[in-house]
């Protein structure tokens, strides 16, 4: 017996949409929220062992023929894709096939039937099956050998639990739906019979036929009465027409068989591409992190080298947005220690270290300083930080004092009003992983730790000039 995934692609990619923050996007806009849901739930189907045979399927477009004749209004009232969703669609294609499984789309033919045909062919097999959706209506389909899992809530379903979920047997799910409705995909049901009264009627007749049997008796009067009576009297064809609506077909005729779903391991070097090219950083391998800090990102940094270097610098800023400061101290807490130096970046990718202190190499000047002073007490010229409120302090103790001004943006503050308990105590490493989906390269990397850690003005200037426009880098991209 082997593992068969069948994942609702349309269900998942409109979840992962509304559930996952909207400021999931790559540097330039593109939200990726969506895809990165897919990428989660990939990297949770590849944490154990690794199913055998894999299928996403989507609905095609065109809808669905078979209940679209059965019924005219069968998912007339679902709103257009969003549009930054949209452009989210061929990514997610494209992170589907790299995954190593079958993208499917059949023309005519409701992807819950696509996949109830897949998963009854696979049972028939003897295998063992996993539906990734949250979407109800596959619980219909559960038994010993078929479960449904929602990997954005870490929920698998099996019979006991979906009975706990929504009240009803697995085999009681068609007649449950058929009563309530589906106002997700038009579906009418019996009007004034809810997901109470269904589950309480199911419980005690055991079936929708047994339902009406018990209406339709003529020996005695019906049991059930008043409004109930009422509304199942009233809408008897729609219920019986929305059983069929949401009955999964699991006999369509399909372009494929279950040997054509069979799992090649995806490839992790064109696994990372993709995720470097969406900024999913946190999803990297390890060598793929190291080859990042070792310069495969498209990154322009370096130290400024005297007072010509940094007037040029400071003229090439954008006039309309922030750029970001990160004063470097020696050691932490910057209370006691002076100030070596201001990594600045005027945009993503783009930054530059300027030392205020000659050290291993680095060479300052007065000049050079009194410019930067100048430029960080302009309030004309625009700053954004990561916890402006230490940074001010801590300049304010230079001698002599220096007023930073011109903030327009803190990052820390931001993420605090964003929400004040997600990422406690909203370090940037922390808002970096959370909203950019991407490392932070820590200090330790240059200064080491414990007994063996130095001070900054003691490490190496190509690092240290790289590290500082690192974090600068970091917090202009927030």
């Amino acid at each position: 017996m082997e593992r068969v995934v069948l994942v609702d692609g349309s269900n998942l990619v409109y979840r992962a949409f509304f559930a996952l923050p909207q400021t999931l996007r790559t540097a330039d806009g593109t939200h990726t929220n969506a895809i990165f849901g897919f990428a989660m739930m990939f990297r949770k189907l590849f944490a154990g062992k690794t199913p055998a045979f894999g299928a996403v399927v989507f609905d095609a477009p065109g809808g669905s023929a078979a209940r679209e004749a059965q019924y005219a209004q069968y998912k007339a009232t679902r709103e257009a894709m969003p549009n930054d969703l949209v452009r989210q669609i061929p990514l997610v294609h494209d992170l589907v096939r790299r995954n190593g499984f079958t993208l499917l789309q059949v023309e005519g033919v409701e992807a819950d039937d696509v996949i109830g045909t897949l998963a009854q062919r696979a049972r028939d097999a003897g295998h063992e099956v996993q539906i990734i959706s949250s979407d109800k209506d596959f619980a219909q389909l559960i038994d010993d050998r078929l479960k449904m899992v929602d990997t954005l809530r870490d929920v698998t379903f099996d019979a006991e639990v979906a009975q706990k979920k929504w009240g009803v047997r697995p085999e009681q799910m068609i007649d449950y739906l058929a009563l309530v409705g589906d106002k997700i995909d038009n579906v009418p049901g019996v009007a004034g019979i809810g997901d109470k009264s269904a589950v309480e009627l199911l419980a005690t007749y055991g079936s929708l036929d047994a339902i009406y049997a018990e209406i339709e008796r003529t020996d005695r009067p019906p049991a059930i009465k008043g409004r109930q009576l009422k509304a199942l009297t009233e809408n008897k064809e729609n219920a019986f027409l929305s059983r069929q609506l949401v009955t999964i077909d699991t006999a369509v005729a399909l372009p494929v068989t279950l040997d054509d779903l069979r799992i090649v391991p995806p490839d992790p070097a064109e696994l990372n591409k993709l995720y470097v090219d969406l900024q999913f950083y946190s999803l990297l391998g390890a060598e793929a992190h190291t080859a990042l800090a070792e310069g495969d990102a498209p990154t322009d940094y370096d130290a400024i080298v005297d007072h010509a270097d940094l007037a040029a610098f400071i003229a090439s800023f954008p006039t309309d947005a922030p750029v970001a400061v990160q004063p470097i101290y020696d050691v932490d807490p910057p209370a006691v220690t002076p100030l070596i130096g201001v990594a600045l970046a005027p945009e993503i990718g783009r930054a530059r270290y300027v030392p205020l202190v000659a050290t291993r190499g680095l060479v300052a000047s007065q000049e050079t300083r009194a410019a930067l002073v100048a430029w960080l007490e302009d309030a004309a010229r625009p700053k954004v930080l990561h916890d402006m409120k230490e940074a001010w302090r801590s300049l304010r103790r230079e001698e002599p004092p220096i007023t930073l001004r011109g903030t327009r943006w803190d990052t820390r503050l931001a993420s605090f009003l964003v929400d004040p308990t997600k990422v406690i105590p909203h370090r940037l490493d922390q808002l970096a992983k959370e909203f950019l989906q991407r490392t932070v390269k820590p200090a330790k990397s240059i200064i080491g730790a414990g007994q063996k850690q130095i001070r900054y003005s003691e490490v190496e200037p190509e690092a240290l000039a790289g590290w500082a426009c690192h974090i600068a880098d970091t917090v202009v991209a927030l």
